[in-house]
């Protein structure tokens, strides 16, 4: 019985040891964005930044990019949460509610700050582009706040497991680094957009758990089943209407997200 608590107690005081790191890095990485925010636009380096980094990273083929740069797009942040649907219920709600919050947040801020991107001010041979029709805003990146949402969730979600929190930090900061290697962003969008996508993914998701814990249990699991299959089968459709950038890229991932989604709601509809 003895060795039975001990083990108990040191179970419990790993999650709490980790779950205080993962707090601390949570507002490290926050931190991290908004400072650099703050650091590049005082010293007016946004545009010499763009241009060492997208020099950088032009090392890794444009494919890799291509790729990790659709981690960014919204349905694939609902595909990536709708996974844990069976488990957490709840990330539906989190998924409307805090994903539209960031969705505003991110397009309202587009709108009012109306920065144009690099492509669309250098010279496209100055750096390395990979070809894109997109014109719209830049600040803050859209691509990264989305990859930042997603990161942020699964982030409170496996908040116990640090090793966990740290390789969705880094998933996070590549799908921000794509956008600068494609050469559609600037240091600045993606300094904003990350602190707007981890806010609303984590603290979002967060303050929601808070409030369901009360209704926990109140909505029928046969209902809770049938929402998440209607949602599943919303964004299969969407993923067969909406097109991404990038034809080669765009086939792989795509059909990567259809067949995981079916596979969910399989074991959804059989559950």
């Amino acid at each position: 019985m003895t060795a039975d608590n001990n083990f108990n107690n040191s179970h419990i005081d790993s999650h709490i040891n980790g779950r205080h790191k993962s707090a601390k890095l949570f507002v490290v990485v926050v931190g991290a964005h908004l400072l650099a925010y703050l650091l590049v636009w005082l010293t007016d380096t946004n545009q010499n930044l763009f241009y060492a980094l997208n020099s950088f990273l032009s090392f890794l083929p444009d494919i890799f990019w291509q790729i990790t740069t659709h981690f960014g797009e919204t349905l694939s942040a609902a595909v990536i949460l709708l996974l844990l649907v069976r488990q957490k219920p709840g990330i539906m709600l989190h998924l409307l509610v805090s994903g539209l919050v960031c969705l505003l947040l991110v397009y309202g801020l587009k709108q009012f700050l109306d920065v144009t991107r690099p492509h669309l001010v250098l010279a496209q041979d100055s750096f390395h582009f990979i070809q894109t029709d997109k014109n719209s805003p830049a600040r803050p990146s859209g691509h990264t706040a989305t990859g930042a949402f997603i990161a942020g969730s699964l982030f409170y979600l496996y908040r116990d497991r640090f090793g966990v929190c740290l390789l969705l930090v880094a998933g996070a900061f590549l799908v921000g680094l794509s956008r600068i290697a494609i050469g559609v962003h600037w240091p600045l969008d993606i300094f904003l957009g990350g602190a707007i996508g981890w806010i609303t993914g984590y603290l979002g998701y967060a303050w929601l758990t808070g409030k369901m814990r009360s209704y926990r249990g109140s909505i029928p699991k046969q209902t809770q089943r049938r929402l998440a299959l209607s949602a599943i089968g919303l964004v299969l459709g969407l993923l067969i209407v909406i097109p991404y950038p990038y034809l080669q890229a765009t086939l792989v991932f795509k059909l990567t997200l259809a067949v995981v989604l079916l596979w969910q709601a399989y074991h959804l509809y059989r559950s």
